[in-house]
């Protein structure tokens, strides 16, 4: 693991970095032995590698034992990592070569790419919530939820996959991913894959209100908590080194803080990555939440999460769209709309007659609006896309019929497809709007 607990320079490149190398050592011998570590940071330049930074050091290991061990190593101009869009800086990274030998004799060797930065979690006066400087700089986060793509765990180690859909989320201005609490920690490659295309990862471990007391399940989940804990910190002794990871979360939506979650996560990431944030929750304020009397920036990132519904274009220029506006949100964890597959999509779990008979304009999540609807839409967790728009009957606005009446239901998928479009359109410039 390397972190750069100190950068002298701002833009490109640092004159020096103080870094941190935290290594866990084992002897599964019975006698001791003496480790000579090294370990040596180079970067590419012109095609040939230029030592940036490197450590030598010697440690006694018992028998039958383990360490951890944590050993300064001072960099000088070195790149500095910058998420992809910071105004034309970018996402450098290192060469790191590790090294462990006794009696001269290589015992373990690791290659890995690294990134020298700083990031510091504070209040900002402006915004009046939790807020990111990086290197120095304010960054406006502008994320998305990562929620295990592929259920069935098939190309979970699949780096090329990865790295495709990580890069959609780059090339649609995106610089941050929330790898939400009710999912997995993933692979590896995922990680290496952010890092290299210069995104933030804001990584929770495996909470949710959804079972985890708040809303339903119990607060004494889970039941074994040694397992959990030792996951725990596996988790966060291999994901510490890449650049990516910008904080840790104790779960989602979690609440109260003397309940959930368990202290003992806090300590764990305290004791393995020091100096990296960790904030207990994503959303507070009651267990509802919406209450800014039980908010707390310490504990939460947001009062109030959400809405989950289609809006009006127009709303996305407010500061908290579709919530009230007495609510202080300066770190809005989610947000989000309903969405629909293609036609080719829809006919994979209902047959064509099924998806011909297409909701009515105005049909709610239940496909209420008129009987001519398959009740198979419904039973897939069809969402209504429709709006309130103004008090009296009628009153009411179809994103998917704004775009006309489709004749079929090849023509509504395309519809909705335009529909969702245009929401998260709506979503981003209203969001981007409001840079600090």
């Amino acid at each position: 693991s390397c972190g750069c607990a100190g950068c002298e320079g701002c833009g490109a490149r640092a004159e020096r970095a103080a870094l941190l190398m935290v290594l866990t050592l084992e002897n599964h011998a019975a006698r001791s032995v003496v480790v000579e570590l090294s370990a040596v940071l180079r970067e590419s330049v012109a095609g040939r590698a230029a030592t940036r930074g490197e450590l030598r050091h010697s440690i006694v290991l018992g028998g039958h034992s383990s360490r951890d061990v944590r050993l300064p190593l001072n960099a000088t101009d070195v790149p500095l990592w910058w998420p992809h869009n910071a105004g034309g800086l970018g996402p450098s990274l290192l060469n790191a070569t590790v090294q462990a030998r006794i009696g001269g004799a290589l015992s373990h060797s690791e290659e890995f790419r690294v990134g020298v930065r700083t990031a510091e979690a504070y209040i900002d006066n402006r915004t009046g919530g939790r807020a990111f400087r990086v290197n120095g700089q304010k960054i406006f986060l502008l994320g998305g939820n990562w929620i295990t793509p592929d259920l069935l765990l098939r190309y979970s180690a699949d780096r090329t996959r990865y790295c495709d859909e990580v890069r959609l989320h780059q090339r649609a201005g995106i610089n941050l991913l929330r790898v939400w609490g009710g999912g997995v920690s993933e692979r590896n490659p995922f990680y290496e894959c952010a890092s290299e295309m210069g995104l933030f990862v804001y990584q929770e471990f495996w909470m949710s209100g959804d079972n985890n007391g708040r809303w339903a399940g119990s607060y004494s989940w889970p039941l074994d908590e040694a397992a959990y804990f030792a996951n725990a910190q596996d988790t966060v002794r291999r994901l510490r080194r890449f650049a990516a990871l910008l904080f840790w979360g104790g779960g989602n939506e979690l609440f109260p803080r003397r309940l959930s979650p368990p202290v003992a996560l806090e300590e764990i990431v305290h004791r393995e990555d020091p100096g990296r944030f960790y904030i207990a929750s994503s959303m507070d304020g009651g267990i509802k939440g919406g209450n800014m009397s039980e908010h707390d920036d310490e504990y939460a990132l947001a009062p109030r999460d959400g809405p989950y519904t289609m809006l009006m274009p127009l709303s996305f220029a407010q500061r908290n769209p579709g919530l009230h506006a007495n609510l202080t949100i300066s770190f809005q964890p989610e947000v989000g709309f309903t969405s629909a597959p293609s036609y080719r999509g829809l006919l994979r779990f209902m047959s064509a007659t099924e998806a011909e008979q297409i909701p009515e304009r105005g049909a709610d999540s239940a496909c209420r609006a008129g009987s001519a609807t398959s009740p198979v839409w419904a039973f897939h967790n069809y969402l209504s896309w429709s709006t309130a728009n103004g008090s009296g009957p009628g009153q009411i606005y179809d994103h998917v019929y704004a775009y006309g009446q489709p004749a079929n239901a090849s023509e509504w998928a395309a519809a909705a497809a335009l529909a969702s479009f245009a929401q998260f359109q709506a979503l981003v410039e209203g969001y981007q709007a409001h840079l600090f």
